[in-house]
């Protein structure tokens, strides 16, 4: 597109901008000048088209230079000669070609006749040719009557203070009286004492022309060296940890490099796609952070300018962000309101840092951050004035500052607190505070409650291994955890059941006779009456509909008891459903609060919804900030997050990974909509009241209506924890209001007893010589156990192995061991396998518990497998001698490189090696990456592939056998 076609919007305004500028100056004596009559109007009407990288049809006016030299068309200028300049005729025009378009202001006669007198004499250069966007003509106003919003804020290792009031920076030394300067580039917005606090960086400028820093004597106020010019003002500038370089950045979405030593520009890196807000050096110096309007967080290796990450999680503009004084965390908050936390994993070359933490933290988008000395406080103020206290790196709420007087616009770290400066021009100092009073962990083996208004998430942060080292490199000299058991191939995937046989058809935990009745009358037990007597039996009838039975029953505070109807299982018509209320008290007849849940994190059901009983697929919005365990809330039932999406088709598995889903809080599993809120939640103690953050709270009391288990049908179960001694009250309905003369139930009151039973697949293994066969040990829980279980194999006959140790983790429902036959194994007889033992073992209350789960069958040599596969370390290495494991390990949050290699013997087809499952009986949280739509597999032709191990922030340290 040529510069004047007809069609060129952008030409016609740059006539239209030249042609007024005739006007705006034909009033003044003598002949016109470019830098008196042209620039003003060059600015005004043409430079929001025509500057900057990408000028609208080539053609850029910053300068004469740049005028001159024209866009697609050439030269718009013919010196000497109006007539024969492009840019004079296409004022003239009356076709579709004049300029400026239709709607936009328009040239008087005046202000052409004095373009077409600075064209006829010459069209003279300016004596100076300077950018036409660094200087403005405005008229003048009189200064605010009341106080500036401080708009800068910086404190010197020696306590000096430098403030910023729009263009006056003030300097007072310890003890000194303040030092006014009123010639900085413009609005000031950023101000850094550098080194020793003798001199001073600012950076500022005027909003829509140009921005630029400065580095000043601290004691004078002196210029000592320009960083600029930018386009448009400046938000931040930063001194390496070195003192070597200078970064910059601002509104025109340039971010630039500048040595100290002279101001000469380094590096201009030009991706953002919006303007950045704030910069931050690593530690080391190596990396550099931009946060941007254009919602994300950019790391930049400085010493080439090369993009290392985006961090895409906001969902806001990014307004401040800084990294830990350690290193190995960037922080970052804006518009979205919440603070996010990275794990910083690789300085020198581009890859994943995973998100750690995104912390719902104000009500109100926040303005700004600052970070303690030493790391471990982090202080977040707000557009609605509030400032918040947050530990690092798990971003828990320390305190909740009362509200001040004006925003907070600016924050700083100070030796004992941080200093604010306020939008009324005020600066005050904020204590560092004392953290809150740390809450109980939640009942019932849910996860462990925060700090009452905290909202950490349980587990999501682990220690942070000792071995890391202080500066993260790309590649962990020495990670801390996931050694690997390599095997092979099993030659029957089939064999394992999709539902294990021995799983009871009905839990035995009601009592066949019950000591001790209760009527649907209040009784006056002891409170010892149930741990003594064993059992509260009770029989009734919903006989109209809206009906309730009240059962009075004692409890002692603390003593887990079990609340269980039947009904169903008996074919009553009845559902049943089951509420705990308080008896005696101000509160009689109050349910009772089980936990409080404090929203952390906002989302919606995407894609499609859930009926009650899937537990993956769960594709929700924003899932790239949610991290596994996390608890998630929708429509009055909890779930707990297990695996990750797994790629585009996919989303997150909930516990417990496999089969219908198991809510927790024994609430009842619903189904979801597609668009139906949903939120991250985090358990706090009941009664507790938390900060508020913009998101809801949920308070859940002791209720169900069909067992978390599944296994009791349309019956209801329950698990309360007294919070105090004495009399309630379970309510039975039922949950549609439904009633008649054969809605009966029973209903049974008891402790609890934790137990668990184990079953096995893969019974009667038959084994290839030299390869391997899965046997998987499911686990049942009941009744609140949650705890690991060991399994122990013993006299497997010669020639056989299974490798240990196998534990089915706390928490989990299976373990996958693998049953090898080496190349002379033979049959063993009847004997030999009724002689092999398998033993469950686990801890409840204490108490070492044992089931004996017997044989596994009988077991025989397979026929010669057709193919094995062995896996490998990245370098292709293997197992030093083959009665060693080759072990692998890896940091939380890393991901680490292996490689699989396929021995055909007998099979020239695709090897699949599975999809989510692929990596078999890996530790959780840690699982085979990078899977894509069809699954790891070896296709036909090949022998070898790579393949990738991730282990998510909240694997917990310790050594587990794994397979393909």
């Amino acid at each position: 597109m040529t510069l004047f076609h007809g069609s060129c919007r952008a030409a016609r305004v740059a006539a239209a901008a030249l042609a007024l500028l005739v006007a705006g100056t034909a009033a003044r004596a003598g002949e016109p000048s470019f830098e008196r009559d042209v620039a003003p109007l060059l600015r005004t009407y043409c430079a929001g088209c025509h500057s900057g990288g990408d000028p609208e049809g080539g053609l850029s006016v910053e300068t004469f230079a740049t005028l001159r030299r024209g866009g697609s068309a050439g030269d718009p200028l013919a010196p000497g000669d109006a007539a024969r300049s492009l840019l004079a005729t296409r004022i003239a025009a009356t076709g579709d070609d004049h300029m400026p378009p239709d709607g936009e202001a328009q040239p008087s006669p005046a202000e052409i006749a004095i373009l077409h007198r600075w064209i006829a004499g010459g069209a003279t250069a300016p004596t100076v040719d300077l950018p036409i966007l660094t200087t403005l003509t405005v008229p003048r106003l009189p200064p605010s009557a009341g106080p500036l919003p401080v708009t800068a804020l910086a404190v010197a290792t020696d306590g000096g203070l430098a403030t910023a009031r729009d263009r006056v920076v003030t300097i007072i030394a310890p003890g000194g009286e303040p030092r006014p300067f009123t010639d900085p580039p413009g609005r000031v917005t950023a101000l850094h004492f550098v080194g020793d606090g003798t001199r001073l960086l600012l950076a500022g400028g005027i909003a829509g022309l140009t921005g630029s820093a400065q580095l000043r004597d601290a004691g004078s106020g002196g210029l000592l060296t320009t960083f600029g010019p930018h386009r448009d003002i400046l938000h931040d500038a930063e001194v390496s940890p070195d003192g070597t370089l200078v970064a910059t950045a601002g509104y025109d979405r340039s971010v630039k490099l500048w040595r100290v030593s002279d101001g000469a520009l380094v590096r201009s890196i030009d991706v953002h796609n919006g303007p950045v807000f704030d910069l931050a050096w690593h530690p080391s110096g190596r990396v550099l952070a931009s946060a941007s309007a254009d919602e994300t967080v950019k790391l930049w290796r400085t010493a080439d300018g090369l993009r290392l990450d985006t961090l895409n999680e906001p969902q806001g503009e990014v307004r401040a962000v800084c990294f830990t004084p350690d290193g190995r965390h960037v922080v970052a908050a804006g518009r979205d309101r919440r603070i996010h936390l990275w794990q910083v994993t690789t300085l020198d070359a581009p890859g994943l840092n995973p998100p750690l933490v995104a912390r719902f933290a104000h009500e109100s988008p926040i303005v700004c951050l600052a970070l303690s000395a030493d790391g471990t406080l982090l202080a977040s103020s707000a557009e609605d004035a509030s400032v918040n206290l947050w530990s690092l790196p798990d971003v828990a709420l320390v305190a909740a500052l009362p509200p001040q007087e004006d925003v907070a616009a600016v924050l700083v770290p100070t030796a004992d607190g941080f200093r604010a400066g306020l939008m009324n021009g005020r600066v005050i100092d904020l204590p560092r505070a004392t953290a809150v009073a740390s809450a109980r962990p939640a009942s019932d083996g849910a996860p462990s409650a925060a700090p009452p208004g905290s909202t950490a998430e349980p587990s999501s942060l682990p220690a942070e291994p000792s071995s890391l080292p202080a500066e993260p490199s790309s590649l962990p000299a020495e990670p801390s955890f996931l050694p690997a058991e390599p095997s092979f191939l099993p030659a029957e995937p089939s064999s394992l059941p999709a539902e294990p046989s021995s799983l009871p058809a009905e839990p035995s935990s009601l009592p066949a006779e019950p000591v001790a009745v209760a009527e649907t009358e209040p009784n006056d037990a002891p409170a010892s009456a149930i741990a003594t007597a064993g059992a509260v039996l009770v029989s009734g009838t919903i006989a109209r509909p809206g009906d309730v039975d009240l059962v009075r029953f004692p409890a002692r505070a603390g003593q887990t008891l079990l609340l269980e109807t039947r009904a169903a299982r008996a074919k009553s018509p009845l559902d049943p459903r089951i509420e705990v209320l308080h008896a005696v008290g101000p509160r009689a007849g109050a349910p009772v609060e089980r936990v409080v849940l404090q929203a952390t994190r906002d989302s919606w059901f995407t894609f499609r919804g859930k009926d009650s009983g899937q537990s993956d697929d769960f594709r929700l919005h924003n899932w790239a900030e949610m991290e596994l365990d996390e608890l998630l809330y929708a429509g009055g039932e909890v779930v707990q997050l297990w695996l990750y999406p797994r790629g585009p088709d996919s989303g997150f598995k909930v516990y417990p990974g496999s089969g219908s889903r198991r809510p927790l809080f024994d609430t009842t599993a619903v189904t979801h909509a597609l668009g139906e809120p949903a939120w991250i939640v985090q358990p706090l103690l009941p009664g507790a009241e938390p900060t508020p953050n913009g998101l809801p709270v949920f308070r859940l009391v002791y209720d169900n209506d069909d067992a978390a288990n599944r296994r009791l049908g349309a019956d209801a179960q329950l698990l309360f924890t007294p919070p105090a001694d004495g009399a309630y009250l379970a309510r039975v309905t039922d949950v549609r209001g439904f009633g008649g003369d054969g809605f009966t139930y029973a209903l049974t009151i008891r402790p609890a007893r934790p137990a668990f039973t184990v079953a096995i697949g893969g019974m009667a293994p038959k084994v290839s010589p030299g390869s391997g066969r899965e046997i998987t040990f499911t686990v049942t829980r009941d009744e609140g156990f949650d705890g690991a279980v060991e399994i122990v194999v013993d006299g497997l006959p010669s020639g056989f192995s299974m490798p240990g140790p196998i534990t089915i983790e706390a928490g989990q429902d299976r373990a996958v061991a693998v049953l090898m036959a080496s190349p002379e194994a033979v049959a063993p007889d009847e004997a030999l396998d009724k002689g092999v033992r398998v033993t469950a073992r686990a801890t409840i209350a204490g108490e070492a518990v044992t089931r004996d789960l017997g044989s596994l069958g009988d077991i025989q040599p397979a026929e010669q497998p057709k193919l094995t596969v062995e896996i490998l370390d990245a370098a292709g290495r293997g197992r030093a001698a083959p009665e060693e494991p080759l072990v692998f390990s890896i940091r939380p949050g890393a991901t680490l490189t292996a490689r699989v290699r396929a021995v055909r013997h007998d099979f020239a087809g695709r090897i699949e090696l599975g999809g989510d499952d692929s990596g078999r009986n890996l530790p959780h949280g840690t699982y085979v990456d990078n899977i894509g739509l069809n699954g790891l597999l070896i296709v036909e032709g090949q022998t070898e592939r790579e393949f990738f191990i991730t282990a998510s922030p909240i694997a917990k340290p310790g050594r587990r056998l794994f397979h393909l």
